[in-house]
This record gives C-alpha cells, sequence and structure tokens, in this order.
C-alpha cells in the first residue's frame, strides 16, 4: 500500500519555526532604533521650532519667553500640557516630554524620550532613554554649549546610546 502524503513533516516544521525566531531575534532590536529615530525626527522639528522661536523672541525682548503662548508658535495637537509648578511641559505624542522651562540659569529646550512610562516628569526622568537638549543662544551656563544641540543617553539604555552615537548632527 503506498502513502501519498502531502503534509509537512515534524522536523520541517520545528526548521521553519526556529528560522522565523531566528529572524525576529535579529530585526527586533534595528526595528526599534528605527521607530526611535522616526520619533526623533518629529519631535526634533517641533524643539527646533520652538528654539528658534525663542530666539526670535530675545531679540524682540532682550530675554527669553516663559511661557510658549508667548512666541509666535503653535505646538501640534498631540502635546498637550503637564501641570508642574513653575515649569512648563508637554507630553507629545506619549513619548516625548518636552520642556520649555526657560529661566535666568537654564536657556534651553529639552526632549526627553520616555516611550515606557511618561504620564509625569518624575517618571519620565527616572525612566528615560535619552535626553535631546537644544541649547539657545544665550545660554547662561558653559559658553561652549551656546547654540547646540547635544544628545545624552540615560539609565545605560542602549538604544539611547544608539540614538545618541548615530543619529546625525548631534555633539
Amino acid at each position: 500500500m503506498e502513502s501519498n502524503s502531502q503534509a509537512f513533516s515534524l522536523i520541517e516544521l520545528l526548521v521553519v519555526v526556529l528560522i522565523i525566531g531566528i529572524l525576529a531575534a535579529v530585526a527586533t532590536p534595528q526595528y526599534q532604533v528605527a521607530v526611535a529615530k522616526s520619533r526623533v525626527s518629529t519631535i526634533l522639528a517641533i524643539a527646533k521650532a520652538v528654539a528658534e522661536a525663542q530666539e526670535v523672541y530675545y531679540l524682540s525682548n532682550g530675554e527669553y519667553a516663559h511661557s510658549i503662548t508667548a512666541l509666535d508658535i503653535t505646538l501640534p495637537a498631540a502635546c498637550t500640557q503637564l501641570e508642574r509648578e513653575g515649569e512648563e511641559m508637554f507630553r507629545c505624542n506619549n513619548y516625548f516630554l518636552l520642556d520649555n522651562s526657560v529661566n535666568s540659569t537654564d536657556a534651553s529646550i529639552r526632549t526627553n524620550y520616555c516611550p515606557n512610562n511618561n504620564a509625569t516628569w518624575e517618571s519620565c526622568r527616572d525612566n528615560r532613554d535619552f535626553l535631546i537638549v537644544y541649547f539657545l543662544q544665550h545660554y547662561p551656563g558653559e559658553s561652549s554649549y551656546s547654540s547646540t544641540r547635544r544628545c545624552f543617553w540615560a539609565n545605560n539604555s542602549k538604544l539611547g546610546k544608539t540614538i545618541c552615537t548615530n543619529f546625525a548632527g548631534f555633539n
């Protein structure tokens, strides 16, 4: 009696599952980096616009604006303001916290990337992957930071280190 079975053997199925598992293990970290770079590109455009609006405001008024509402800029609808005493912070796209807390000791626009936990500033600060800072032209701290954009990774984040070291244009 001849068997004309057209089913896959158990070994063949296991080999296919193993190959798919290997491909997924290799592709997942690269996918996370690609997604983070895409998100960074979006927030960098917003942060750069705020920084440029701050410089225009400074030229007109001799000081930086303490509120984005004083600037000639409108943040995207995806950015909602967080309630925090004395500081102006916005949660953007549930991945970033944008800090426009300009004062006499700090003239910078900070963007914190914390996709896992950013409901509050404290939770984001403690869990962020990286921080991108636009130092404004009249930064009162170290003069070498003035008019620069810098990236700092936090909490030994591999993703943060990858973004900060590979993303073009960071000092």
